[in-house]
C-alpha cells in the first residue's frame, strides 16, 4: 500500500471523529423542527413547537354550488341549492401537537346585490377530522343574491387564526341540473 494512502485513511479518520464528537456533544432540541432552508445563504428556518399561539391559517377554501330541480310533496318543481364547502388544514396548528380540542369555524353569507345587504345562512364549529361541509338551501331565484363561505381554525389552545374566504358565486348564474 502507498504510503500517501495511508495518511489520507488517518486524515479521514481523524476528520470524521471530529464531526461525530461535535455531534455527540450537540444538544438535541427536540422542540425546535427546521421548517426550511435558504440555500443561497445557508439560513435554516426553525419553527419552536413548544410555543403556542394563533394556529395557521387554512390554505384554500373552495365553495361548490349545484343548483336541482326537485319535486316536492305537491309535485311543483322547487331549486334546491347543493352546497359544498371544501378547505385544506393548516400547516401547522401551534398548540405543542395537543390535538384534543381542534377545530374549524364555517361562517357562509349571502348578500343581495341590489341593496348590499347580508345575512348569514350557515354558522357553526366542525371538528378537525372534518374537512369539508355539505348542505342543501332554498333560496330566491328571482334576486340577484351571491353566496360566499369563510372558515379557520381553532387549536387546541382556543387560539383563532384568521378567515380564509372563498370565491363569491353568484347564485342567479347557476343553471338548473336535471340529471332525467
Amino acid at each position: 500500500m502507498p504510503r500517501y494512502a495511508s495518511s489520507l485513511s488517518l486524515l479521514f479518520g481523524v476528520v470524521f471523529c471530529v464531526l461525530l464528537e461535535r455531534i455527540a456533544t450537540r444538544p438535541i432540541e427536540f422542540a425546535k423542527v427546521i421548517t426550511a432552508r435558504n440555500f443561497r445563504t445557508g439560513e435554516i428556518y426553525v419553527l419552536n413547537t413548544t410555543e403556542i399561539r394563533e394556529p395557521e391559517a387554512v390554505g384554500r377554501v373552495r365553495l361548490l354550488v349545484n343548483r336541482l330541480k326537485t319535486p316536492d310533496g305537491k309535485g311543483v318543481e322547487i331549486d334546491v341549492f347543493h352546497v359544498r364547502i371544501r378547505w385544506t388544514e393548516p400547516d401547522h396548528w401551534n398548540d405543542n401537537f395537543k390535538d384534543t380540542h381542534r377545530s374549524y369555524e364555517v361562517l357562509c353569507e349571502i348578500e343581495d346585490e341590489d341593496s348590499g345587504e347580508t345575512r348569514n345562512i350557515l354558522q357553526l364549529r366542525v371538528s378537525d377530522g372534518f374537512n369539508g361541509y355539505d348542505e342543501r338551501f332554498r333560496f330566491p331565484v328571482d334576486q340577484n343574491i351571491q353566496l360566499r363561505c369563510q372558515v379557520r381554525p381553532r387549536n387546541s389552545e382556543d387560539l383563532a387564526a384568521e378567515w380564509t374566504s372563498s370565491k363569491a358565486v353568484k347564485l342567479y348564474e347557476l343553471k338548473p341540473f336535471n340529471p332525467m
